[in-house]
């Protein structure tokens, strides 16, 4: 296959699969990709981060970042604060110990769900792959 258009395509249909089996096991609590992808990347984070910068490590980008982070702050899910010093205009964000509890149940079932997903490929082809993808995407 030496088509442009057949390889986007495969990519695209691969990304849906993979991407509607995760958002399925992650509905299953509640919530949905972003919020957990916001969740993730705070309980990932090695301080509280400010909004930009939850936006800029997002998987999927979503337009308003501020309001996804109101939702999960109103169900107990993260907390926001000033920054102690600098800008006290900026607002951190962090994970709560309720934000903890709520994803960590799925961290064994999505990695088994990737590890599934993945079993064909051998370790090389997968560090193939992954290169492959940054060629096509870079700066993502």
């Amino acid at each position: 296959m030496n088509d442009p258009t057949a390889t986007y395509v495969a990519i695209i249909r691969a990304r849906d699969r993979l991407y509607r089996r995760a958002t399925s096991t992650i509905s299953g609590i509640g919530l949905s990709e972003p919020q957990f992808n916001v969740l993730r990347i705070l309980r990932g984070a090695t301080s509280p981060l400010p909004t930009s910068e939850l936006g800029r490590r997002m998987i999927t980008r979503v337009p308003d970042i501020t309001r996804l982070v109101d939702r999960l702050e109103s169900g107990g899910l993260v907390c926001r604060h000033r920054a102690p010093q600098g800008d006290r205009r900026k607002v951190l964000v962090e994970i709560t110990p309720a934000g903890l509890k709520k994803i960590s149940p799925l961290d064994e079932e999505l990695a088994a769900q990737v590890a599934e997903m993945f079993d064909g490929l051998k370790s090389s082809e997968l560090d193939t792959l992954v290169d492959l993808l940054d060629r096509v995407s870079p700066g993502s």
